[in-house]
Parts: structure tokens; sequence; C-alpha cells
């Protein structure tokens, strides 16, 4: 995660409250915990690293703290290796997670982004820094996290066996005995190429019929220029997949250079590369030209295995950008880890899908916005339901006076519906955290036995969620818990209709949130609507 180099045998690392020593294992990795704080000396001097490792100004660099923060799985600094392990999230249920995030952001991007235009410019395939990260994060999941057959190589395989060509017409001068016909362009090729004509044989019966003794010199073409139909694979098709794969290449040899990045990437970076070099070796691809437009009308794009899923690909990473603010989001989810905001992005997607089922697929969504002629990727998405009564959004801006009372505020989830009365909005807020006796992996074999329940100060900003926001009827934290904990404002105000938690846990199924949303849809329903 630094560039520096540093010697374990010129380190020492310890708890910082404890005092205890963190020893290397077999493989030379020292394993801590995140949340907490290191104190690292070295003989030599450090190298701060912002969060991660702080020197002490006054220590000449030879003493620094090392806090991890939500980090989750193995990390590198310096030569040196950590295996974070985090009080909440396995390394496995991380990569789950990740997984499908990535591939529903694709989805919203390519499902409500798609383009209507057919030209094609360079800097579509997210060429800018600030959504490269998001980009890699794509082209990570369909090269390494799916089986290789749904992958980007599975596809490139089925266009391989079978690549998709075309006949063109192409001008090749031919000997006149094999010459079938003669077009315009052939008698001006006879007159503009006066070199290939040659004398006429003595005795020739050519020289005895009426051109032959017309033509001058007694000359007559050897060759003539024919139009001679060839097979291709110089397509638009064949040019997208060219162009998705070289720009897949691009963007993973940028990554390799990086001297700092999560060690897992790194591999990842590195495998996906080679097999980029290799897709990009086949001959059939050395004579495709570069892309200048794409054929969204071809019915080899739209039906033919392979192609279509590479228009597919090639829309996803143009759209990449969608649903991050900036590189920085993506950073932190593939190269720092951060398991809450990993949580805070899950938690959006579980309450999508369950809007899903209630109410059926969003009617639109509005994920990008354009400013200054440029686009620029808003900090929120906006998603709306049954022809815009109901809306689901995420990170939204409540400002002073037009939505609250006091400060900014900006919750994580918020579902609105329209109602006769005006707009009501359920808050939710997602919280990697909880409070409790065992602090266990949320994939313990038995989570029954857990004790965990919400984090006392978690409440409290619940309160300034519902108490500030003039359209908030409840507000709730989305938590891995074991506890459903609310408060409602009176006996005869409905369970939505207050404050509370509501436990969401990756590992297991989310009917109570279902049940919840289905009272604040319908509240004049049964429980479920």
């Amino acid at each position: 995660m630094t560039a520096m180099a540093l010697d374990a045998s010129s380190i020492r690392i310890c708890e910082a409250k404890s005092g205890r020593a963190v020893e290397q294992d077999a493989s030379g990795v020292f394993a801590i915990h995140d949340q907490r704080r290191y104190v690292i000396r070295s003989e030599t001097a450090l190298v701060p690293h912002e969060p991660v490792l702080q020197v002490q100004p006054l220590s000449e660099g030879r003493l620094g703290t090392l806090y991890f923060q939500n980090y989750v799985g193995l990390a590198e600094m310096g030569g040196l290796r950590f295996r974070v392990q985090h009080a909440k999230l396995t390394e496995t249920a991380f990569s789950r997670m990740l997984d499908g995030v990535v591939a529903d952001v694709a989805d919203l991007a390519f499902d409500y982004g798609s383009p209507t235009a057919l030209p094609f410019a360079r800097d579509d395939l997210a060429a800018s820094a600030d959504v490269r990260y998001h980009a890699l994060a794509y082209l990570r999941h369909i090269m390494r996290r799916v089986d290789r057959g749904d992958g980007l190589l599975g596809h490139f395989l089925q266009i391989a066996r079978v690549p998709h060509r075309c006949m063109e017409a192409e001008p090749k001068w031919s000997p006149v005995a094999r010459a079938s016909s003669l077009g315009p362009s052939g008698l001006l090729g006879v007159a503009s190429h006066p070199e290939r004509l040659v004398p006429i044989p003595a005795g020739s019966s050519l020289s005895r019929t009426g051109l032959g003794r017309r033509l001058p010199g007694s000359t007559f073409p050897a060759e003539v220029l024919v139009s001679a139909r060839m097979e291709s694979f110089d397509t638009h098709e064949n040019r997208l997949v060219l162009h998705v794969l070289q720009f897949a290449s691009e963007l993973v040899r940028a990554f390799e250079g990086r001297e700092t990045m999560n060690p897992d990437l790194r591999t990842d970076v590195r495998v996906m590369r080679e097999e980029l070099d290799w897709m990009l070796s086949f001959d059939f691809l050395r004579e495709v030209g570069p892309l200048q437009m794409v054929p969204l009308q071809s019915s080899v794009l739209q039906r033919r295995e392979g192609y279509r899923e590479f228009l597919g690909h090639f829309l996803r990473l143009s759209l990449s950008s969608a649903l991050a603010e900036d590189r920085h989001r993506w950073q932190a989810l593939l190269d720092l880890k951060d398991g809450a905001l990993l949580y805070e992005l899950w938690c959006f997607f579980e309450v999508k899908r369950v809007l899903d089922v209630l109410l059926g697929k969003p009617g639109s969504a509005n994920l990008a916005v354009t400013e200054e002629e440029r686009r620029r990727v808003p900090w929120s998405a906006k998603l709306r339901y049954q022809d815009g009564q109901v809306e689901l959004v995420y990170n939204p801006s409540y400002r002073r006076r037009s939505g609250s009372y006091s400060v900014t505020l900006r919750p994580d989830i918020v579902v609105r519906v329209e109602r006769s009365s005006g707009w009501e909005a359920l808050i939710f807020d997602a919280k990697l955290k909880f409070e409790g006796d065992r602090l266990d992996e949320l994939e313990d074999q038995d989570p029954s036995d857990w004790d965990r329940t919400v984090a006392r100060e978690d409440l409290y900003k619940m309160h300034t969620y519902r108490d500030a926001i003039r359209e908030a009827v409840g507000a709730f934290v989305l938590y891995p818990g074991s506890r459903t904990v609310t408060y409602a404002e009176g006996k005869d105000i409905p369970i939505w209709g207050g404050i509370g938690a509501l436990p969401l846990d990756p590992s297991l199924p989310t009917e109570d949130l279902r049940a919840f949303l289905a009272t604040f849809l319908w509240p004049d329903a049964s429980p479920m609507g």
C-alpha cells in the first residue's frame, strides 16, 4: 500500500492498547484486526501513508501508528503483508457481496443508461481516471469472478470458433483469358495503364479481327482490372470485439504499472493481462480495423452468442461511472477493501430487490447528470416505481430549509411514497457494526445464538433524521444484527412510524425487510401487502 521497503527483522509491531506483540506467521504475514491501532517501530525511517500509516513527527520517522479501519483481507505495505481480520465480515463474504454489487451497478447502468446514438467516440469507454476503478471492478468481475464459460473468455471463444465475416469486392488484376466480364472500371484501367499492354503476336487470330486491326501499335492488354469477391473479418462487429479487448488490455496494464495496490488485486490484474494478451493474438483479429461506429441494429450483435455478450460488455464498460461519485468509491472497494462502504451499497441493492418483488421493476432511473457539457457522476441515484409514485433513492441530500430543518443531512437509502397528503419517506442508514457479547464473523455456522443488537449512538442518529427531515416518517438502521428494535411514537402509530433497527445479514434471508416495507407501502392492507 506504499512504495517504501521495510525489513521485517528491523521492525516491531504491537497493539497500542494492550501492548501485545504481533508476530509473523510461517508465511510471513502479520495477523491483525480491523478498527484496532497498532504501534510500529522501525530501525529505518518510515514513509507515512494516510490513513493506514501515520508517522510520529518527533520520532525521526522511526515510530508510527497502523490503523486499517474497515479493511478486509490481505494488505501489503512496503514488502510486508498483513492479514486484516474483520470482526464482522469474512473475506469470503466480502468477495461475494462485492461480486453482487458490481453486477448490480453494471445492470443498472445497462438497463437505464444505454446509448441511443450510433457514432462512437474514443472517450466513451471511461478513459478518465475518475471512473477507471469501476471499469476495472466490472472487468475483474467478468474475467475472474464468474465461471469462465460465462465470462469474457468464454464469450470470446464462442466468437473465435466461427468469427463473423463479410464478402467484399476487391479490385484485382487478372489475365484476360480468366476475366469473365469487364465493367467500367476495367475499361478505365485499360486506358490508364498502358504498361499492361503487350504486342499482339504475329499470326494471332486477334490480329485478324476488326478490334485487333484498330488497336494502336497492334497491342492488347495482358491483364484487366476485375472485381473479385473476397472474405474479410474486418466487420463492424469484429471491430467492437477488438476494441473491448484493447480497452481492457490498456486498463489492466495501467493498473499493473502502479507501485501501490492491494496484493490480491495485483494478482488478478496480472492474470487478466495475460489472458487478454492471449485473446488479442488470434489471427482473425489481425486484419480488423479500429472501431468507428457501434452497429446497434446488427442482427449479429443482437442474436449471435458471444457477439451479443460483447455488446453488453461494451455498453457496461461505457457506462462504468454510474453510482460512483468519483474513483475513490471504487478504489475503496477494490484496493482498500472497505467493508463498511461495501455493506452500504449491498444494503441499497437488497432494498431494491425487495421493492422489485413487491412492485415490479422500476420504470426509470437517474444515474448520471450532465453539467457544463461533460458527464458528471452524481452522489445519488433515484429509481422510480409505479409511474413515479414510489421512489428509491441512494445517498440523497436533504438541504437546510428545502428538506431539513437544520443542517444538510445525507442518509444512505430512502424509500419515498406519494400519498394524498404528500410525500412520506422511510429513512435507512447502513451500519456494519453492532453491540453484543460476541463479535463473530457473519458466516458463522449457527448465527442464531449471536447476541447482536444495534449500537445506541446509531439510534440517536435515527432520531436526528426523523426529527430534522420534513418528509421522514421513520428512520431505521440496517445492520448485520440479530435483533429487530423499534420505537414507535405512540400506540396507534404503525411499526415504521418511529425509529429503530432492522437486521440485514448477508448470510440470511430478507423476509423481515420485505414485510416491513410492505406495511409502509400499503399501510391499510395486510402485513404482506
